[in-house]
């Protein structure tokens, strides 16, 4: 499936989009265990405390870091059927350099003791498993059509040679 790319990037920037926006989501549903983001305490002594207002607060943020941060790293760009391990690398460096750049805006915006410091962790983790996962499915697909495709070959020889 081969898309023009004035139809693909803009296709590439909501898909980063929506992954990054369903990350965010689930690091807080994981860590909360609530998928409505409403604590209530078994025993009944404390009221229940909803982190919606919180989470609807940092999704923009959140979203607007990790898509600057993709493309300062140049992955908004390029051939998914190519992705490599280097491209794996800058996409752990892009989710890390935005997560810390969330973690410090979050203190100016969310008071410290409202917001649980771990969904930030789960969101870079699951984001790196969303976002990667996505780029190399569609490696593993090119591939796995291409295989079958061409001349039936015998390789003769072992390691570097043999590659070669």
């Amino acid at each position: 499936m081969n898309l023009p790319l004035a139809v693909r990037r803009p296709l590439v920037l909501v898909l980063h989009a929506l992954l990054t926006a369903a990350s965010f989501y689930l690091a807080f549903v994981l860590r909360l265990g609530s998928p409505d983001l409403v604590v209530v305490d078994p025993g009944g002594r404390v009221p229940p405390f909803d982190y919606m207002p919180h989470f609807v607060t940092m999704l923009p943020f959140a979203v607007g870091l990790r898509m600057a941060a993709l493309q300062g790293f140049g992955l908004n760009h390029g051939l998914w059927r190519y992705a490599s391990l280097h491209d794996l690398v800058r996409l752990a460096y892009a989710i890390a350099a935005s997560s810390l750049v969330l973690f410090v805006v979050s203190s100016f915006l969310v008071r410290w003791n409202y917001l649980p410091h771990t969904v930030f962790v789960i969101d870079a983790v699951l984001s790196l498993l969303l976002l990667g996962g996505v780029r190399f499915l569609r490696r593993v697909l090119t591939q796995r059509r291409a295989v079958g495709t061409g001349p039936r070959t015998v390789i003769v020889g072992a390691g570097d040679a043999g590659e070669t």
